[in-house]
């Protein structure tokens, strides 16, 4: 069995459905095979960053007898995996031709790169990625492809590296395989959208999480925020969130909400593993409580103990130097707590981190796919200043008329007697508002999400 994870299945039953050709009903056997890598792939999201997610698939006699996914940064490449999964499953088996279709039928720390054994003839892979065909922490993964007797090989997309994109293509056509480029390639590119971001910009991949009513409110106005939405769609939040390599949240909301901000599952696939996110809070004057439930949380983990797998860190990003005595004190609380100084720049005469170096700081911690958690000013900031990618939009059937809209920097509260319309940030008319590309839309429950790509001109 493959390391077990948690999955919401909601949350990735629709991908082996998504194609470019349309539905599930009318994909060729080449995309219901990529459809299927594409979503082995996504169960892995959150531990194998800052490598991209990939999942392969080997197919003998038109029968997947594996499937496999890369697993964890420094692990196996899903190809390696695949090839191994598949050799060693026929090993077992006197008459391949009896094979039956398995999906995970073998652990991945047991196998072997069996080099010196070939798949039979006709033998295809399938692969989300352009195969490595350097070497990294791991061999080139064209390497073993080359000794695996396979033939035939199908690529959803080229590596979004320039330095390495068409190259190992380029190997294993000079070596006799023939390889078709383009399977899912739509599907997959949505995949792989955080690595690529990460490889143009140095910055990671930004999906922004909004709770809020009809109306626009994401609070009333006293303030108030839980729970607008309901248990299904929450138990969904937590799903993001364990997809996820960090949380991105801002000082504000530690502030407001005393938010612990881990991950909290119930409806799971079997077998379950639980992780959380590593948190990071923008605080550009570092004034996280030592009290607040998330610094307590990690404080208590000194050893990697307690609740999720132990590798995630709580970081702190703010504009003191290090020999502030509130940094200090938080440096010194556990070694899974990091108080790292990045630039500021004034806005309107208060400092505030800088937001670009933020993210370059985010993406050197290791983190690809961030998922933003914040309130006003923080949200508001971002997306203004064009760093947020996808924004996933819980509606709540509730109406408040008069409250804090989600994308505005809060004003005074407003009298219950005198609510307010949601009103835009200064500067932003219709003709410059940031415009949204509709890519799904569900019923959770009694609430509704809408899925999000940020249109970039």
């Amino acid at each position: 069995m493959n390391s077990p994870m948690v999955v919401l299945p909601q949350l990735f039953n629709h991908i082996s459905t998504v194609s470019t050709a349309g539905t599930a009903s009318t994909l060729s056997r080449e995309e219901h095979i990529m459809a299927r890598c594409i979503a082995e792939a996504y169960k892995y999201r959150g531990t194998v960053s800052p490598n991209p997610c990939v999942g392969a698939a080997v197919v003998v006699d038109g029968k997947v007898i594996a499937l496999e996914a890369h697993q964890r940064c420094g692990g196996l490449h899903a190809e390696r995996l695949a090839i191994g999964s598949a050799l060693n499953r026929l090993a077992e088996t006197t008459d391949a031709t009896n094979t039956t279709d398995a999906t995970n039928t073998t652990d991945a720390t047991n196998i072997t790169d069996a080099t010196n054994t070939t798949l039979p003839a006709g033998g295809e892979l399938f692969i989300t990625l352009e195969p490595c065909s350097t070497h990294g922490r791991t061999p080139p993964c064209t390497h073993i492809i080359l000794s695996s007797g396979i033939k035939r090989v199908y690529v959803a997309i080229l590596d979004p590296n320039p330095l390495h994109s068409g190259r190992g293509i380029e190997l294993l056509r000079n070596h006799g395989i023939h390889v078709t480029v383009g399977v899912m390639a739509e599907s997959a590119t949505t995949l792989l959208a955080p690595f690529a971001k990460g490889i143009a910009t140095q910055t990671p991949y930004i999906f922004a999480k909004i709770a809020q009513t009809l109306d626009g409110y994401t609070a009333d106005s006293f303030g108030t925020s839980k729970w607008i939405t309901g248990l299904p769609a929450r138990e969904h939040v937590h799903a993001l969130r364990h997809g996820a390599d960090a949380i991105l949240t801002g000082i504000g909301s530690i502030l407001a909400d005393d938010s612990i901000l881990d991950t909290r599952l119930h409806t799971t696939t079997t077998p379950n593993q639980h992780r959380n996110p590593s948190v990071i809070i923008a605080d550009t004057h570092c004034r996280t409580p030592l009290s607040s439930r998330v610094v307590q949380r990690y404080a208590s983990q000194r050893d990697g103990s307690g609740n999720g797998d132990g590798t995630d860190m709580l970081y702190i990003l703010t504009g003191e130097p290090q020999n502030a005595p509130q940094v200090q004190k938080l440096n010194n609380l556990s070694s899974r707590i990091a108080v790292i100084t990045v630039d500021t720049k004034a806005d309107t005469h208060t400092p505030r981190l800088n937001l670009l170096h933020m993210l370059q700081t985010i993406h050197k911690l290791g983190f690809n796919n961030v998922m933003l958690e914040a309130g006003a000013t923080l949200t508001s900031a971002m997306l203004h200043e064009n760093h947020i990618d996808a924004i996933h939009m819980f509606i709540a059937p509730k109406l408040i008329f008069g409250g804090t809209n989600a994308l505005q920097i809060p004003q005074p509260p407003q009298s219950p007697q005198s609510p307010q319309s949601p009103q835009p940030p200064q500067g932003i008319t219709l003709g410059n508002a940031t415009t949204l590309q509709l890519k799904h839309s569900r019923q959770i429950g009694d609430d509704t999400l809408l899925e999000f790509n940020v249109f970039r001109t």
